[in-house]
């Protein structure tokens, strides 16, 4: 699923308006600056989704009521929601790849947009299990997630960023870049399947 492209939408359409009502003066790049300062600092913390808007008004001493963050928040998970696009080819990989092992999702993102999204297009029930770390304080920066899921029987992963995806290679976990398309990924897999001892 790709929700990188809506990541503008969202700021442009829904942050910026909520964060000029809550008061707000600056300009978008500073907005932007502190957003990507507080998604640092909750990165590797126990977090909720509404702590984002709260620490990011809290930096800019603007004073947000619960009732505003929580408006602030829904509104977040449904524009990601309906936003969210399926890359071409993604169900019929996803057949597959299911018909050849199980699949699980393992994700930096949060169970409350994960699974609606994974709803919306019908592709749920290829995955035997769905892992979203958002909020955890885990994250696979830095590649200390990967011995575990290892140790649960991973032995591929397919993702589109092999600086961080690809640290799972050092745990023994195959990475498979995504961004090579769908056709070449499935081929890939079903390579390193046929490869694996018996």
């Amino acid at each position: 699923m790709d929700f990188k492209s809506i990541k503008g939408k969202i700021f442009n359409e829904m942050t910026l308006p909520y964060f000029r009502k809550w008061g707000f003066k600056g300009t978008p790049g500073e907005l932007k600056r502190v957003i990507a300062e507080v998604d640092e600092y909750l990165k590797y913390r126990i977090h909720t989704l509404k702590d984002y808007p709260r620490e990011v008004a809290g930096r800019l001493d603007l004073k947000v009521s619960e009732d505003e963050i929580h408006q602030e928040n829904s509104d977040f998970k449904q524009m990601m929601i309906e936003g969210v696009q399926l890359l071409p080819g993604t169900k019929e990989a996803l057949k597959k790849l299911s018909a050849l092992d199980s699949l699980a999702i393992f994700t930096n993102g949060w169970d409350q947009i994960v699974f609606p999204a994974l709803k919306k297009f019908e592709i749920l029930n290829y995955f035997s299990d769905v892992v979203c770390i958002g909020g955890t304080g885990l994250h696979k920066e830095g590649g200390h997630v990967f011995p575990e899921l290892k140790r649960r029987g991973a032995w591929a992963m397919i993702g589109d960023k092999p600086e961080v995806d690809g640290l799972c290679e050092k745990s023994g976990i195959a990475f498979v870049d995504v961004r090579q398309g769908w056709s070449k990924t499935v081929e890939e897999i079903i390579d390193l399947k046929r490869r694996m001892p018996k």
